[in-house]
């Protein structure tokens, strides 16, 4: 699966199925082409909060499930240093 296939799905808990918002976009580390988070969009007039690829549950057709609505944050250290995918081009990230 391409990274950028993953813009616009639905983040939801798998504690109680609330939807958290949709990803606004990819964050990978550039050097070594892999996914390190994502940036997550809650409210159309929001500003983007990160959550880090560790905390995601499973990735499928329509959304994203994580553990609860605590795994989305301000960007941590462990995205520090990651790239977003709509600033880089002539990439083939991989999920």
């Amino acid at each position: 699966m391409h990274a950028s296939e993953l813009k616009g799905r639905a983040v939801l808990t798998l504690s109680d199925a609330a939807k958290l918002g949709q990803v606004d976009d990819v964050l990978f580390d550039p050097d070594f082409r892999r996914v390190l988070g994502f940036r997550i969009k809650k409210a159309l007039l929001s500003h983007s909060e990160a959550l880090p690829r560790d905390r995601v549950q499973a990735v499928g057709a329509d959304a994203l499930t994580v553990p609860g609505p605590d795994a989305i944050n301000e960007e941590g250290p462990e995205l520090s240093g990651a790239k977003a995918l709509s600033d880089v081009h002539d990439t083939q990230g991989r999920y």
